[in-house]
C-alpha cells in the first residue's frame, strides 16, 4: 500500500499520531507523495512496523529493496 493511501484512511487522531512518531511534517508527507523527497531506510523501516506491514518496505523504497534482493 501507498504511504499516501495509508495515511489517508486513518482517522484523524491516528494519522496525528502515525506523523508524529515518524516525526514527519505535512509538508515532508506532500514532498514524499509527489517524489520530490524519499523516506530514509530507517523512516521506511519505522513505516512499515507503525503501519503494521500495510506500507512495505517496496513501497516506500523499491530502489534500496531490489539492491539487497539482488546482492
Amino acid at each position: 500500500m501507498r504511504l499516501k493511501d495509508y495515511v489517508r484512511q486513518l482517522d484523524p487522531e491516528a494519522r496525528e499520531r502515525f506523523v508524529t512518531a515518524l516525526k514527519l511534517s505535512p509538508a515532508y508527507l506532500y514532498q514524499l507523495d509527489k517524489g520530490i523527497r524519499r523516506l530514509s531506510f530507517q523512516k521506511a523501516k519505522l513505516v512499515r512496523e507503525l503501519s503494521g506491514g500495510a506500507v512495505t518496505l517496496r513501497d516506500t523504497r523499491p530502489d534500496i529493496v531490489e539492491e539487497v534482493e539482488a546482492a
